[in-house]
């Protein structure tokens, strides 16, 4: 082999040598002048690469961002265990090299996934990103880690996986679209399923399971007819929960004898007629008979309330009962964290059973009442309740849509429990909050 050829060939693995270390070698670094300030510049570069992760550079040029991010930890250790300010001063400039690397790639990778970016897009105005996060957080993996291979010059097949990270995108925002107008729906649906729907009301199961099949395909074949999604899955949602209702009021009637059922009808018949010829015996006029009707229309039209929001919970949520003409509202399923009155996010569902309960009294007074076990001092039970009444009443106030409630609280510590302390269970039954609804007469 003659000399030209070895120094050829050595030429051309150089060059090799030097692409692909290209991306791996440390950038040039500007140097900041004697009069800065560590802690300033500190600070500069972690706002720059916040504002720069805003601009997604963190997943368009993952590895110069992440070496960035690494030179910001190093220099703010540095500058915590006292080293001199010309070695905090070149780390920090070094995170800046990083960081200018990771824009100056970033803008190019946008350029070559424009598709991809636009379908991405598509899904986090979808706000799949938050209404799905596992798995938007996936597909983001996914997408970093070709990015990350076109930064270091590896082989990436991110030409072969075009259409399927565009594809994934697009799942996302279908499954977004539909989680966020028939995420409801699917919820009391499912409930109904576990309660026996398709058993004890297989008409109204039947009935509600087609609706909800019919707008989840419109939805998939319409996913930007944002005016019809809404109206269809009003409908859905409504005869969600008329199923649900419908359920809960079945399970009842069937854990009665058909002759159980009978005489509860008949009684309240006879309690019915009672009240009327009472009233008629009472005043001998045909306007007390009138006024007996009214009367009389007023309370079947309670009775029907009641009913309904009975149907509304089940038993582990709530138990509903009549005291009177009041209506009590026992929330079972209603528990804030140990010592605190914070009402939790997963508990918003079942304060929204109470609100439509609220709203369907033409007016009324609304009394909560918050209890608690006796574990713990008198004082700091009825604190401890008090507090946790009023969290429900702010609650109730400011999303009950009718203003036509007027509202209460009050904490009764362990001064009224239902159950023996002396067992976990006791206690569970008396830490506790009772909702009373009080018609107001007219």
């Amino acid at each position: 082999m003659n000399i030209a050829n070895v120094i050829r060939k050595g030429t051309l693995f150089i060059t090799f040598v030097v692409g692909i270390t290209a991306c791996s070698s440390k950038p040039d670094i500007k140097e900041f002048p004697k009069s800065a300030h560590t802690q300033e510049e500190i600070t500069n570069l972690e706002v720059a690469l916040e504002n720069s992760r805003a601009e997604e550079t963190d997943l368009l040029a993952p590895v110069s961002y992440k070496e960035a991010r690494l030179s910001l930890k190093d220099a703010k250790k540095m500058e915590k265990d006292g080293k001199k300010k010309e070695k905090v001063l070149k780390e920090v400039a070094l995170g800046q090299a990083y960081l200018n690397r990771a824009q100056k790639e970033s803008a190019e990778n946008r350029g070559k996934l424009q598709d991809i970016l636009a379908a991405r897009q598509e899904a986090i105005t979808a706000n799949a990103n938050t209404l799905l996060p596992n798995e938007f957080s996936k597909m983001d993996k996914k997408l970093k880690e070709e990015t990350a291979k076109i930064e270091e010059d590896k082989r990436s097949k991110i030409k072969e996986k075009r259409s399927d990270f565009i594809a994934g995108y697009r799942d996302l925002e279908l499954g977004a679209i539909k989680k966020h107008h028939l995420g409801e729906s699917k919820i009391l649906i499912d409930q109904a399923v576990k309660n026996g729907a398709p058993k004890l009301t297989p008409k109204t199961f039947a009935a509600t399971k087609k609706k909800y099949d019919e707008t989840d395909l419109f939805i998939t074949q319409n996913r930007h007819n944002k005016s019809e999604i809404e109206g269809r899955s009003a409908d859905v949602l409504q005869q969600a929960r008329n199923l649900e209702s419908t359920t809960a009021t079945a399970m009842g009637l069937a854990a009665l004898t058909p002759e159980e059922t009978a005489l509860r009808m008949q009684s309240e018949e006879e309690r019915l007629n009672k009240a009327q010829q009472a009233l008629a015996q009472e005043h001998g006029t045909k306007e007390a008979l009138a006024a007996s009707n009214i009367q009389m229309a007023k309370e079947k039209e309670l009775n029907a309330i009641y009913e309904e929001a009975r149907g509304k919970f089940t038993p582990d949520e709530a138990e509903v009962y009549k005291q009177g003409d009041n209506l009590v509202i026992r929330l079972r399923s209603l528990e804030f964290p140990t010592a605190k009155a914070e009402i939790q996010n997963d508990k918003f569902a079942l304060l929204k059973k109470v609100e439509d309960v609220i709203e369907s009294f033409d007016k009324s007074t609304v009394v909560i009442e918050g209890h608690t076990d006796s574990i713990g001092g008198k004082q700091l039970n009825k604190k401890l309740s008090d507090q946790r009444a009023e969290a429900v009443k702010k609650y109730l106030e400011v999303n009950t849509s009718e203003k036509n409630a007027e509202f209460e609280s009050m904490g009764y510590g362990y001064e009224k429990p239902i159950a023996s302390n002396k067992t976990p269970e006791g206690r569970a039954q008396n830490r506790r909050v009772d909702i009373i609804i009080e018609p107001t007469k007219l």
